[in-house]
């Protein structure tokens, strides 16, 4: 049975990310930017069976049918992936025998309005590959502060790095989407931030076991990349106070799901399948917080949870008022007012918005009439 995840607000719409750079609309049909840039150019690298799938799926869609979203909540590619033999950084190797196995095809992944973020089986593939060429293309020496911080350029070589073995699109089957660009920059901005703190997490090690830090360079870092890492990143107040921040805010965190590497999102966009039909919200706590192999509760207090999930549902429906998973996570949970706790860091709340969000909504519906119109 289909259940309504996330409440509308009065007027229909929702805004979305943290810093305001996007707005779009309940039907899951708009998003935009604060500079209302498309960050994908022409892929002329694209295979003609590419080129033949996407107008067919295209054509399709015109007609009025749902999209075929082909690959995306099948768990076969899983298959690709094997256990690693060693520690150490992804270096990609599992998307070159996936596109190997899909015939030299780009891997499909799809990104759902609702979940704001890459969903399906291959959502933590295209995670991966972020990272994967984040560290290959990102410079180390002049490394910069934060993902926002990096050159437009260098930002559009690991985009396009991306699209060449990643078909990502949205419900319409567009690649140039908005809101494909702003989930984009929003997980680049993520992978890059662990990625500076895992080089300093061992830089500090080498420092703690004796040894000259300057001598045992963090994995895939050059020399001469290392040494402007130590004197201008690591040791920066800036940074310190950054990091003493987001160490408080771990440990007040006394819980975590038990999917492993893949996300709330991928997970609940699997099991809902291309209909959507969304599990119940104390029922997504349930999987999501027990161990998939003995049924166990991740933390007791996740059980006390799951509870009181289930009675403020059931005193709900009693009282004729049944409430969305939103709305669950708000009373239950508590309110946050960048993201839907219990659903991954995607999801905004209904309630949440920026100044500019009208006139770029406004620009959004434009652009996606023009295009069902050509």
């Amino acid at each position: 049975m289909a259940h309504a995840l996330f409440s509308s607000n009065k007027d229909g719409k929702t805004a979305s990310t943290s810093d305001g750079k996007t707005a779009s609309t309940s039907d899951g049909k708009t998003a935009s930017t604060s500079d209302g840039k498309t960050a994908r150019e022409v892929d002329e690298g694209s295979s003609s069976s590419d080129e033949d799938e996407f107008s067919r799926q295209q054509t399709h869609h015109e007609n009025g049918d749902p999209p075929i979203i082909t690959g995306i909540y099948e768990e076969a590619s899983t298959k690709e992936r094997k256990k690693k033999t060693c520690a150490g950084p992804t270096i990609g190797k599992v998307v070159v025998r996936m596109i190997k196995k899909n015939e030299g095809n780009r891997i499909p992944v799809v990104v759902f309005l609702e979940m704001r973020a890459f969903c399906g089986t291959n959502a933590s593939c295209v995670a991966n590959e972020f990272g994967v060429q984040i560290r290959r293309i990102c410079p180390t020496e002049g490394f910069a502060h934060s993902w926002n911080d990096v050159d437009s350029t260098v930002k559009e070589a690991i985009m396009q790095a991306i699209r060449d073995k990643f078909q990502i699109t949205d419900e319409d089957i567009a690649e140039d989407s908005e809101l494909i660009e702003v989930v984009s920059d929003e997980k680049a901005y993520k992978i890059y931030k662990d990625w500076k703190y895992a080089m300093r997490k061992h830089y500090v090690q080498m420092k703690e076991e004796g040894l000259d830090a300057f001598a045992h360079p963090y994995p895939g870092v050059t020399n001469a990349g290392w040494r402007y890492l130590i004197d201008n990143i690591f040791d920066d107040e800036k940074f310190e106070k950054r990091r003493i921040a987001g160490a408080k805010n771990r440990k007040q965190l006394t819980y975590q799901h038990a999917l492993g590497s893949r996300s709330m999102p991928s997970q609940l966009t699997i099991e809902a399948g291309p209909n959507k039909e969304w599990p119940e919200f104390s029922e997504i706590w349930r999987r999501t917080h027990t161990s998939s192999k003995t049924g166990t509760w991740v933390s007791p207090i996740c059980d006390e949870i799951y509870a009181n999930l289930e009675r403020v549902r059931d005193e709900g429906i009693t009282s004729g008022n049944p409430l969305t998973g939103e709305e669950l996570s708000r009373i239950v949970l508590k309110p946050n007012k960048r993201h839907i706790k219990g659903f991954g860091t995607g999801p905004r709340p209904s309630s949440y918005s920026s100044k500019s969000d009208a006139k770029r909504l406004a620009q959004e519906q434009q652009i996606q009439e023009l295009r069902r119109r050509d």
